[in-house]
């Protein structure tokens, strides 16, 4: 469905013209049917359909107060962009959330073998990056598990994401580094849907981190990031690391599948 205008006040995360946006304007589960992931699963379809369509984003709004479906909106990746008072026949003057969720379509999830098919993943991944940091003010631990839950299209809990959000060098204590951190999480969720054992996930993890150390010289934010963390530092520094270290875990991951 098309957007309606009252879309056109919120503040997107891409400013795409309408024939560039799918909008979902109402999604219910019958209730006998309820509690079985069904609506994540409706939503990755319409993504899907979308996307074969050439669309750039999907978007939606739900009911302030229908805090099941927010919460499963969030599950499956979107993004809140706004808020605001409309009408509505059935509730009246009612406050709505907006949503959106990008879609990746330029470039195709699995190994990335050619080297065109590297630089369009780079590319994405970095205007991702750049997105989840300056639009979002996210740490690097958090912004490396929704990358990777993007590209291979793994929901993640919000509960997650909030684990998550003092995994920058150990609250800026210079520890291990959120890059390694985000993506060491995702190899666990990712094997763990996948029904790996638990001793799959160590192995994956060990190798990980010793390819990692290989690859960036060190696991540890304070080598990493040899200024370490002052009020003088210009925001998000470790961004251009961030994008080869998120390609890296990607490529890692597709590898190890």
């Amino acid at each position: 469905m098309s957007q309606g205008d009252d879309y056109k006040a919120i503040e997107w995360q891409d400013d795409l013209e309408n024939d560039q946006v799918a909008t979902v304007h109402l999604l219910a589960i019958c209730p006998g049917y309820q509690g079985r992931s069904l609506g994540i699963r409706i939503l990755e379809e319409a993504e899907e359909i979308a996307g074969r369509n050439g669309k750039k984003a999907l978007r939606l709004d739900a009911l302030k107060t229908n805090i099941p479906a927010r919460r499963m909106y969030e599950k499956a990746g979107f993004s809140y962009k706004g808020e605001q008072r409309l009408y509505a026949e059935n509730t009246g003057m009612t406050d709505f959330l907006f949503y959106e969720r990008s879609i990746f379509t330029d470039v195709q999830t699995g190994p990335t073998g050619s080297g065109r098919d590297t630089e369009l993943m780079k590319e994405y991944i970095d205007k991702r990056v750049h997105k989840l940091y300056w639009d979002e003010d996210l740490n690097c631990a958090r912004t490396t598990l929704i990358c990777l839950s993007e590209l291979f299209k793994v929901p993640l809990e919000e509960q997650v994401l909030s684990s998550a959000i003092g995994l920058h060098g150990a609250g800026k204590y210079g520890a291990q580094c959120g890059l390694v951190e985000g993506s060491l999480m995702f190899i666990g969720i990712l094997y763990q849907s996948m029904e790996k054992t638990e001793n799959d996930i160590v192995e994956a993890c060990y190798d990980f981190a010793k390819q990692f150390e290989e690859e960036f010289g060190s696991l540890r934010c304070c080598r990493l990031r040899p200024t370490g963390f002052s009020k003088n530092d210009p925001p998000h520094m470790c961004e251009q690391l961030t994008g080869k270290a998120v390609l890296f875990s990607y490529e890692y991951i597709n590898g190890s599948l």
